[in-house]
């Protein structure tokens, strides 16, 4: 069940941003790599778009959590320390994230051409 909440807390999120990205990836043409990136997400988080922009990362966030709750094992199964699976679990929440984020903006950014 958790998995399921979890596919439509991604399909949620990526719906709202996809909505505010288009907007957010028309820069300047001068704009590239890193700094284009780093202006398309101050242009995600402005005033008229912020709480679309904030919901739908937070919806990517739980949902990627979720789904990564389920695949990891629970503490009394395996010999790592506490301290290592959080580590394991937030390093990987943070890279899934990301890669999808980055998904999205190129979905954007191809789509208005």
């Amino acid at each position: 069940m958790r998995s399921l909440a979890g596919c439509l807390a991604i399909v949620f999120g990526g719906s709202f941003l996809l909505l505010v990205l288009p907007l957010a990836t028309v820069q300047h043409p001068s704009f590239h790599g890193l700094e284009y990136l780093r202006r398309v997400v101050i242009s995600m988080f402005a005033p008229p778009v912020r709480y679309v922009s904030a919901a739908g990362l937070l919806l990517i966030l739980s949902g990627v959590g979720l789904h990564i709750a389920v695949l990891m094992p629970r503490a009394e199964e395996t010999p790592a320390s506490r301290t290592r699976m959080a580590f394991t679990f937030f390093g990987l929440l943070a890279a899934l994230t990301l890669g999808l984020l980055l998904v999205l903006v190129g979905i954007a950014h191809v789509t208005l051409g």
